[in-house]
């Protein structure tokens, strides 16, 4: 069996969540993936290296390679810093829309524990199941990265952003959410995509687990979103 580093097509239903989930669980899963690009035997799942890498950014300041060099693998493409992540501005605490109380931040710490342990635990499995996980590929979670995948966004809607946007996860809680709800519920989908294709209860069970707290991040980056929105009467 085989499967990219990045990404994979299955044969049947290319969906967004088998895109993004199945090559880390593919190993345990025994389903057909058709191998697109440089590939090896397994993968551990870009998905959870991109959570993890992004908000140990907000909440440690520096890269999961930085927080913990085994959590990338060996001879990873994902170094602490070529990530384009950044510690958060100044102006996360001071803008109107700011971390008044450290929510963000706090809530970006428990997260990013949760990200990581899903990364030790993924690698761990594929471990036990006789697979030798691959490193982290490289990710890009710079300001201009996000404002690109903003701006292809609003296109794909029909929508034409001002010259002058901006989108930087680093600089108010409030963008900081925005960029941490896409995260979450792509989390939340992919898995839900992915337990189906597994065999194995045991690694079925362990991916529910895995999903059900993905959808308990993305509950509450809702509710701050709508904390933030309610706060905010020039929207109004």
């Amino acid at each position: 069996m085989q499967a990219c580093v990045c990404s994979c097509v299955r044969q049947d239903r290319p969906t967004r969540r088998r895109l993004l989930v199945l090559p880390c669980l593919h190993s345990l899963s025994g389903d057909s993936i058709l191998p697109i690009g440089s590939c090896t035997e397994h993968v551990v799942c870009p998905l959870q290296c991109l959570e993890a890498e992004f908000y140990s950014w907000i909440a440690n300041g520096q890269g999961i390679a930085g927080v913990d060099s085994s959590l990338v693998g060996s001879n990873s493409a994902l170094t602490a810093t070529n990530s384009g992540g950044q510690a958060v501005a100044t102006s996360f605490a001071t803008t109107a829309n700011g971390d008044k109380d450290g929510i963000a931040v706090g809530l970006a710490a428990e997260i990013a524990a949760n990200e990581i342990a899903h990364v030790k635990f993924l690698r761990t499995a594929l471990t036990a199941a006789g697979a030798t996980p691959v490193a982290c590929p490289a990710v890009s979670i710079s300001p201009a990265t996000f404002l690109a995948a903003a701006t292809a966004a609003a296109t794909a809607a029909g929508v034409t952003l001002d010259s002058t946007s901006t989108f930087d996860p680093y600089s108010t809680a409030a963008a900081f959410f925005l960029a941490a709800f896409i995260f979450e519920d792509v989390g939340v989908t992919a898995y839900h995509g992915a337990i189906a294709n597994l065999e194995n209860p045991t690694y079925a069970s362990a991916a529910a687990g895995i999903m059900a707290i993905e959808a308990g991040h993305a509950a509450v980056i809702r509710e701050q979103l709508f904390l933030l929105a309610s706060a905010d009467t020039t929207a109004r």
